[in-house]
């Protein structure tokens, strides 16, 4: 393993050694040492960028295209030979934060979520933590870090406006927007130069530096068969017969882990082989881990994050524990699923591994749910290897699990979680006897208060009542569900009926309190009827759908009261005839 610092930090001495070093002009440098590949730095930088840029299979060469258009409108505000070239390498990496994106963001054709845009939003950070690493290129930070700033103040990551906002930064903004609208993207073909030059334009003075806008504004006008694109492609040497293998593993947060692979390669008759990983030790909020796919699936390399998310003091205790492998990793009641899901992702993705969830057993037995994310790597020292990134996602994994649970109009549980609660709690008593009450509940005449006050009003009546009748349940084991339309349940584990029959009341008497008004009401305000049963675990052993039976009997509880002219509280208990 080779530390990325010293691997970029040698290749920036060298090549702009070599650059400087020639006597015809910038582009034919550039030009002969790619053609040529007559040296490892330039392997790196071209692998770094090929990294970047073919995550994104619409906008492949956006790095090169950007650091190109950045140089030139540098060069018509009269820069020197020897600042062009550090520009252009600064614009070449402004995106390098990128890896750490997941391919599904960055490929997504339809708009990102909130959640997904704050994701991207970190590359910038990501990215100058990486160049970061590079003490004597310290401006190699410039670029990757705020070439989303806007001059008006509101971009990221930091807020800062103006001329603030680094020189390089802001030449960097207007050439990223410009490959991003002229560029095919998921979810848009490029745009038509008159709509690009009109945006350009209308963001002078807002998101773009007015001066650099200008000259953006210049060229385009100067390209009068919209062929500057075309102009930077042709003059890119893709490096065939090179064969990059890349890996990008990363995690919701600032922080990720990156790992590469330069494959093999010839350069002056030499076979070289070269590993990159980076791993951003204790600030990462995962593990990272390295294991061979196939056969027993051992691990190569696990760091210390893995170690403490299985409550591991050491490897010796991880791999007691392991036996360094990730089958040894995973709970054993997930093992066949998460196989089954790795295997399929393999066949669908190009070995791209998108987010796989499952348990673990941690050293002191307690069970975590966490993540992991990666890819399957053909390597010369060890044949085919999977890089992956595996997060706690533990609290996640349980708000998320409620999250679906809940009716979204009325902020209780919905249909779903109701029927996999009841049938839970008619298991336990079925196992260890106890009572179980249900609460079948009715908005009264909820039709009638849609047809006079409308949809709307409807909606916030449901949320009213869902709300009130929430606060009015005390114990923590209650669960307050929405049934569907108007009608609700509640589930009283442990209850008996006098005691469910209280709680009835209760909720009836809270609704009735709010005082909202309905003319067609039975009282002209909003009332509830409910009905109530009791279910032990001697009826549920009985009867041959329990869970059926049980909302059937609070159901029909639910109908007398109605029939008996609603807003009161009707108590059924289970009978059994002599031959029962």
């Amino acid at each position: 393993t080779i530390p990325i610092s010293f691997i970029i930090s040698h290749f920036f001495n060298q090549m702009t050694n070599e650059l400087l070093s020639y006597q015809d002009s910038l582009e034919d440098k550039v030009s002969k040492i790619i053609k040529d590949n007559e040296n490892l730095s330039l392997q790196i930088i071209q692998a770094l960028t090929e990294t970047i840029d073919a995550k994104d299979k619409y906008t492949n060469g956006h790095s090169r295209r950007v650091a190109e258009y950045t140089r030139e409108i540098a060069k018509r505000c009269g820069y020197k030979r020897d600042e062009l070239l550090n520009i252009y390498l600064i614009a070449l990496l402004h995106d390098i934060g990128k890896i750490c994106v997941p391919d599904f963001i960055i490929n997504k054709t339809s708009k990102l979520t909130k959640e997904e845009y704050d994701i991207v939003k970190q590359h910038s950070i990501l990215g100058a933590h990486i160049l970061s690493k590079i003490q004597n290129k310290p401006d190699l930070v410039l670029g990757a870090r705020w070439h989303h700033e806007r001059y008006d103040g509101f971009g990221y990551p930091d807020g800062l406006k103006g001329k603030d906002i680094p020189e390089i930064a802001r030449i960097i903004a207007v050439a990223d927007a410009y490959d991003a609208m002229t560029s095919n993207r998921s979810y848009r073909e490029a745009l038509p130069q008159k709509y690009v030059r009109f945006e350009i334009a209308k963001e002078r003075g807002k998101q773009f530096d007015p001066i650099f806008a200008d000259i953006m504004l210049k060229m385009i006008d100067n390209d009068a068969e919209y062929k500057l694109r075309e102009a930077f492609d042709s003059t890119r040497d893709r490096n065939e017969g090179m064969d990059f293998t890349t890996s990008a593993l990363m995690s919701n947060y600032p922080e990720a882990a990156l790992s590469m692979r330069i494959s093999e390669y010839k350069e002056g008759g030499r076979h070289l082989s070269f590993s990159l990983l980076v791993d951003f030790g204790e600030s990462m909020p995962g593990g990272f881990f390295v294991y061979k796919a196939g056969g027993k699936e051992e691990l190569l390399y696990v760091n210390n994050i893995v170690l403490q998310m299985f409550g591991c003091n050491n490897l010796e205790e991880f791999r007691e524990l392991t036996d360094y492998t990730f089958r040894g990793m995973v709970h054993k009641n997930d093992i066949e699923r998460v196989e089954l899901s790795i295997i399929e992702q393999i066949e669908k993705n190009d070995n791209k591994l998108d987010y796989v969830e499952y348990r673990i057993c941690r050293k002191d037995g307690n069970i975590r749910w966490v993540d992991d994310y990666g890819r399957l790597v053909s390597t010369v020292e060890y044949g085919d290897v999977f890089y992956v990134l595996i997060r706690d996602i533990t609290d996640e994994h349980f708000s998320r699990e409620k999250a679906t649970s809940m009716d979204h109009l009325t902020q209780v549980f919905n249909r779903r979680y109701f029927d996999d609660e009841l049938k839970k709690n008619i298991s336990h008593i079925m196992r260890h006897g106890g009572n179980l009450c249900l609460i079948m509940i009715d908005i009264d005449k909820f039709k009638q208060f849609n047809d006079l006050y409308g949809h709307f009003s409807g909606d916030k009546c449901l949320s009213q009542v869902a709300h009130t009748m929430r606060n009015s349940l005390k114990r923590k084991t209650d669960v307050l569900c929405r049934y569907g339309g108007e009608e609700f349940a509640v589930i009283l584990p442990g209850a008996i009926l006098e005691d469910a029959s209280l709680v009835a009341e209760k909720l009836r008497r809270a609704v009735r309190d709010i005082g909202l008004p309905h003319e067609g009401g039975p009282c002209g305000i909003v009332t509830i009827s409910a009905g109530v049963a009791l279910l032990t675990g001697d009826d549920a052993k009985k009867l041959n759908n329990p869970a059926g039976q049980l909302i059937e009997l609070a159901d029909k509880g639910l109908y007398e009261a109605k029939e008996k002219g609603r807003n009161i509280v009707i108590v059924n208990r289970f009978t059994y005839n002599d031959s029962d």
